[in-house]
């Protein structure tokens, strides 16, 4: 009951920070920022708050205009809902628990997982997929990263079913369609992220409907050097894209991405373009470092399969795999 008179509180306070935010949001911002400041619970935590506070110090920061335009352009009960699941459950409820889990059980437990999905095969696997989450929801883990090649419509249902939990759908730009859109009318935990050649429409699509969205980007090693150079960067801001997803290829050599994601730390200090970049598998492990003070990074393949292994998250359960798989070190 205690918890959930907290959510309610913050989630009014939230509110009303939104609201205040459209004639002042550099205060806005900074407020929100102090707030989960002091909910922080650790301290790499509070150290990851200290430093966002360090950063929005800079007048000329280009993120906040880039508030500025989501707070006009983005539907408030999405910017909330989508918020609260991220910033409460994710960061100040979720990592409680998950601190908490990872004592009990000896192992690892990731803030996010990372799903590759046929959405083909989809419909039969669906309760695989609830299963898994519920269990992952369990322990505390509250984000998703869903990959796919094939329709998302047929995904949407999954972050219908966890609304506390958030969801990044990432898909090609000519699969978000109006119709998708009108799927997810209703569904404001769950973020599309486009890519490929069709994405700038896909984010015009959604900016359009007043939808919360990212701008993906799929790397390799190719890619990598113009990534560094603020390119993609300057197209995602032209997309008004608050969230650029960096995407690494399965064969992406570990230069490559080091390059890229030294690229993302400079820009975020930088704060040059009204987007903010974020490299899926790094970024990851730094905030799973933050709550828990180890890193875990959980993929699964279109067959549940942990990548790199032969175990199978549906077959063996959640808990079970990261306990096989993640064991937490012990001290001495």
């Amino acid at each position: 009951m205690a918890r959930d008179i907290s959510r309610a509180l913050i989630e009014t306070v939230v509110r009303k920070m939104l609201r205040e935010a459209k004639d002042a949001p550099e205060r806005s911002v900074r407020n929100l920022v102090d707030m989960a400041l002091y909910f922080s619970d650790g301290r790499d935590q509070r150290n990851f708050f200290t430093v966002a506070q360090e950063m929005l110090r800079n007048e000329q920061s280009a993120y906040y205009p880039l508030l500025r335009d989501l707070l006009a352009h983005v539907d408030e009960e999405r910017l909330l809902d989508f918020g609260m699941a991220l910033g409460y459950q994710g960061f100040v409820r979720g990592a409680k628990t998950i601190r908490a889990a990872e004592a009990e059980h000896g192992c690892n437990i990731p803030w996010l997982i990372t799903l590759h999905i046929d959405s083909g095969a989809y419909p039969s696997q669906r309760a695989d997929y609830r299963r898994l989450l519920e269990q992952a929801r369990t322990l505390g883990s509250h984000g998703c990263l869903l990959l796919t090649d094939g329709e998302p419509r047929e995904l949407i249902d999954l972050a219908a079913a966890f609304p506390d939990c958030f969801f990044l759908l990432a898909c090609g730009g000519e699969l978000v369609t109006a119709a998708a859109a009108e799927e997810a009318e209703n569904v404001h935990n769950l973020v599309f992220a486009p890519y490929g050649q069709q994405a700038e429409e896909a984010c015009a699509l959604l900016r359009e409907k007043r939808f919360l969205y990212a701008l993906s980007i799929r790397y390799g090693a190719a890619e990598a050097e113009d990534i560094a150079c603020g390119e993609w960067y300057s197209w995602a801001e032209n997309c008004h894209a608050p969230l650029t997803l960096l995407l690494p290829d399965r064969d992406c050599p570990p230069q490559a991405q080091e390059r890229v994601y030294d690229s993302v730390l400079s820009q975020r200090r930088r704060q040059a373009y009204r987007t903010i970049p974020w490299e899926a598998v790094r970024d990851g492990r730094l905030v799973d470092s933050v709550l828990s003070g180890a890193p875990c990074t959980v993929t699964l393949d279109r067959r549940g399969f942990l990548e790199g292994t032969e175990e199978n998250a549906f077959a063996l359960g959640f808990p079970a795999l990261l306990k096989r798989n993640f064991p937490r070190k012990t001290n001495g």
